[in-house]
């Protein structure tokens, strides 16, 4: 129920930042194409870094959503929380 609640507001925070750039679509499209590239660069060098993401529905969401800094904010709590 918290999960929920917090993605719905993610999502709702996000799509106000989106809509007050005045490019709405291109920001989702540079944000998600960002971080599509940030996850397969994480997921490509995860031999060498040792810090390995998921593809999974959670982590495609806040790649897609997100952009850069989810996948970054992703890395570093997988680093910190070891999960």
């Amino acid at each position: 129920m918290v999960q929920t609640a917090l993605i719905w507001g993610l999502g709702a925070a996000m799509a106000l930042i989106y809509l007050r750039s005045g490019r709405p679509v291109r920001s989702v499209l540079g944000s998600a194409i960002s971080g599509g590239i940030c996850l397969w660069l994480v997921r490509a060098t995860s031999a060498l870094t040792g810090i390995t993401l998921a593809l999974n529905g959670a982590s495609a969401f806040f790649a897609l959503l997100l952009g850069a800094p989810g996948v970054i904010s992703l890395a570093v709590l997988r680093g910190i929380l070891n999960v």
